[in-house]
């Protein structure tokens, strides 16, 4: 997982990473890295204190995305883009680490894990990267990247390629999800004039279950995309009083999300 200290709302985030810290502990055998841009703090010292490797890292496009916040105005373009684009760091930076595991689990800090993956995912071999379907379960074109089992090796080749298409690109990148943009643009079936297969296997949706799908006893890894467990004070709002980001999210807040936020409570009890 990655987190960005400078990210808007970080408290809330770093509660979701404490919670999906807690259910992974509780439910996988996975070992936990947290890939951290920020100065030791509160939360640093509870993730080391939990068993959790943190490892120190800045995205390399900080000062692109700090240039384009000033040109544009848009704050958000280094305090969300730089702590998203960490996950490209994560092949190289795994190699000078000397992570001998050819295959790495990514998910983004608002997930569940309530089975253990590993029995999938050992048998898997991705060529670059498997990820799920974003909003709908069929769909493995429009993928989400909240949950990546990435090739190491082969993407760290990749780097150079990939790192000058995205610098080419980054404003296009900053209004198409960040890095997930970047993933879909550079590894995906579109190009001018040509159509062909995309460059990502596939992740079975349970490895990535969104809870507006419903609730459902084989899910293994849930991932709060769209609205947060922790949103709901503010969802429970008249909606003219909402934040502007939770109205396009409404139609996500069902039986299935309030189901898995009752499960979040119980492992955020846990922390």
């Amino acid at each position: 997982m990655a987190l960005n200290e400078d990210s808007a709302g970080f408290d809330r985030y770093a509660e979701m990473l404490q919670t999906a810290v807690v259910s992974a502990r509780a439910n996988t055998s996975l070992r936990t890295y947290v890939i951290y841009d920020g100065q030791p703090n509160w939360l640093t010292e509870w993730l080391e204190g939990a068993g959790v490797t943190v490892v120190p890292c800045r995205s390399r496009f900080l000062a692109e995305l700090q240039e384009m916040s000033q040109r544009t105005g848009r704050i958000s373009a280094w305090r969300v883009g730089s702590g998203a684009m960490l996950r490209i760091e994560l092949p190289e930076l795994f190699t000078r680490l000397e992570i001998a595991d050819p295959y790495i689990l990514y998910t983004d800090v608002d997930v569940l894990f309530l089975q253990d993956p590993v029995p999938v995912l050992e048998g898997m071999r991705p060529r670059h990267f498997a990820v799920a379907p974003e909003r709908e379960p069929e769909n493995y074109v429009t993928m989400n990247t909240g949950v990546m089992l990435m090739n190491t090796a082969r993407l760290a080749r990749d780097t150079d390629r990939f790192v000058a298409f995205v610098r080419a690109n980054l404003e296009d990148m900053s209004k198409a999800g960040w890095d997930q943009g970047a993933y879909r643009a550079y590894y995906g079936p579109h190009r001018p004039h040509q159509l062909r297969p995309a460059r990502w296997d596939r992740l079975q949706p349970e490895l990535n279950w969104k809870p507006y799908w419903g609730h459902d006893e084989g899910a293994v890894i849930v991932h709060f995309h769209g609205p947060k467990p922790n949103d709901r004070s503010l969802l429970a709002l008249p909606q003219d009083e909402q934040p502007n980001r939770l109205w396009a999210i409404q139609d996500f807040v069902n039986d299935g999300y309030h189901a898995y936020c009752d499960i979040w409570d119980g492992f955020r009890s846990r922390v």
